[in-house]
């Protein structure tokens, strides 16, 4: 009996250690996550020159292709980043017209005092999942 107990109390250390590793990994890599997030969208070039590098790298590019490459990137960069965000947008239109029906629906369940703090969550979770309003 004495050795089950030992067992059982190891056993729940293990776990609480093992789901403790894992909440600290998820919490890490989401971090990290948003906040390349934001690096990227705040500096676009650093995309582009990540990018460039990785298929100079891949491609082993020489010494006389690289600005040759380069330069054609470069070219296309902006007209690129405006097409990504026009699909970005167009795609996001049904998921933002789905939000809003729930979002209605919920409302009008709601007491008076509750929806100006509601259509104030609604916002911050648009704004917080990237598909609010441009």
């Amino acid at each position: 009996m004495p050795n089950e107990r030992r067992l059982k109390g190891y056993a729940v250390i293990l776990v609480t250690f093992l789901l403790g590793v894992a909440t600290g990994g998820g919490v890490a890599f989401a971090s990290l996550q948003r906040h390349y997030a934001h690096l990227f969208r705040d500096r676009p070039d650093m995309l582009e020159r990540r990018r460039f590098g990785a298929l100079a790298r891949r491609l082993d590019l020489d010494d006389q292709q690289r600005p040759k490459i380069q330069s054609i990137m470069e070219k296309y960069a902006d007209d690129r980043r405006r097409l990504v965000r026009e699909m970005f947008a167009q795609c996001g239109d049904k998921v933002r017209a789905a939000q809003d029906t729930l979002d209605k629906d919920v409302a009008a369940q709601l007491r008076p005092d509750q929806v100006p703090r509601y259509q104030a969550l609604a916002k911050e979770r648009r704004d917080r999942v990237g598909f609010g309003r441009e």
